[in-house]
């Protein structure tokens, strides 16, 4: 296996891990959120969820580089 292909198998396997448990976790934070009157509490779970979608945009760009080493869209 070419180096790029070992790299974009790695980048892809990676993606796929981080993005399962994430995705469980961002759902979980989106029913918290709807639910919590609090407003301290309200602010930190709307912080979670919006750093959960920072780190979902991180992973397709993470795909997105995977998918550039081998050309492809």
């Amino acid at each position: 296996m070419a180096p790029d292909e070992q790299l974009r198998e790695l980048i892809h396997r990676s993606a796929h891990d981080l993005r399962t448990p994430l995705t469980a976790i961002m759902a979980s934070v989106e029913m918290l959120d709807d639910e919590i009157e609090d407003p301290d509490l309200k602010r930190l779970s709307s912080n979670a969820l919006a750093a959960s979608k920072r780190m979902a945009a991180m992973i397709c760009a993470m795909v997105a580089e995977g998918d550039a080493l081998d050309g492809t869209p």
